[in-house]
């Protein structure tokens, strides 16, 4: 990974990004494994906004010499700043279709390992009965209750985190409410 000289800006607009994008979900189909998976659009779908309000973007650019694909990715921030890395693939077929698949699913693992996104269970959601909207609302209407309470000391946080749907956070923030660590 390279970055630009300075950092102080995109970085702080990369943790921030992060920490409001959701989860993605597993809508395409993997015949071969007989399995879902979160695809390309996914990953774009879960990024593309948060990142723009940011300040943030992203360029993937492809390449190889036909043994290797190369997808290159630059995360740039609104002030000119940047960071890049690449990753290598071994392409099994030296021919069109080969590459295109090889660079599609680059830039698919590449942009979920970026950005630190997690791939969402949807089957495992419908087995148990509870769905990501029920649970927001749970944890959103408990921690609403704690902070009119006053239970919490930077209440605005709070909000925050409700207001950007991370679930995780929306857990760690009840669990504190509740005294637990």
């Amino acid at each position: 990974m390279i970055t630009s000289e300075q950092v102080d800006k995109i970085f702080p607009a990369l943790i921030k990004a992060q920490s409001e994008m959701g989860k993605a979900k597993k809508t395409s189909n993997n015949p071969f494994f007989k399995s879902k998976y979160a695809d390309l659009a996914e990953i774009i779908d879960v990024t593309k906004d948060v990142l723009t309000a940011n300040g943030l973007g992203i360029i993937q650019s492809p390449g190889g010499n036909g043994s290797q694909i190369t997808v290159t990715a630059r995360i740039i921030h609104i002030s000119g700043q940047w960071i890049e890395d690449t990753l290598t693939l071994n392409a099994t077929k030296n021919d069109p279709q080969q590459a295109g698949s090889a660079i599609t699913y680059g830039r698919r693992y590449q942009l979920a390992a970026l950005f630190n996104i997690a791939q969402e269970d949807d089957d495992g959601n419908c087995a148990s009965g509870k769905t990501d909207d029920a649970e927001y609302e749970r944890i959103k209407n408990a921690l609403i209750d704690h902070i009119n309470a006053g239970n919490f000391t930077h209440p605005e946080n709070v909000e925050k985190v409700i207001k950007a749907r991370n679930l995780a956070q929306m857990k760690v923030a009840l669990d504190s409410a509740r005294g637990k660590k």
